[in-house]
C-alpha cells in the first residue's frame, strides 16, 4: 500500500510540472502575441511616414507606389499598414529584374 502511495505521489508531481510548464509556455506565447497586436495598432512615427510618402513619389516600383497612395489616403496610419507598404516594397524590388543595357556589337556571333 505504501509502494502504491509513493508511485502517485511521483506521479502528480509529474503532472504538476508538466502543467506548469504547458501553462508558462502557452502564457509566453500569448503575452508575445498581444504584444505584436498593440505594436501593430499604434501610430506610425514621421520617418515611417516619410518613407511612405517617398514611396508615393517614387514611378520606380508601380504596385508599391499605387499601394503607398492608398495608405496616404487614410487619416492615421498604423504600423502594420507600414509594414505592409514596405512588405510590397521588398517583394517588388525582388521580383523586379534589371538588366544593364545591352550594346548590339558585344552580343557573339552565332554560327
Amino acid at each position: 500500500m505504501l509502494k502504491s502511495i509513493d508511485i502517485l505521489a511521483t506521479f502528480r508531481n509529474k503532472i504538476s510540472f508538466q502543467y506548469f510548464s504547458h501553462f508558462l509556455i502557452s502564457s509566453i506565447v500569448l503575452f508575445v502575441i498581444g504584444f505584436v497586436y498593440l505594436l501593430c495598432i499604434c501610430p506610425i512615427q514621421v520617418k515611417q511616414y516619410n518613407a511612405i510618402l517617398q514611396l508615393a513619389h517614387s514611378a520606380q516600383y508601380p504596385k508599391t507606389q499605387q499601394l503607398a497612395n492608398q495608405v496616404l489616403q487614410q487619416s492615421d496610419l498604423k504600423q502594420w499598414q507600414y509594414f505592409h507598404v514596405i512588405r510590397a516594397y521588398q517583394y517588388e524590388q525582388f521580383m523586379m529584374t534589371q538588366y544593364p543595357a545591352l550594346d548590339l556589337d558585344d552580343t557573339p556571333q552565332r554560327f
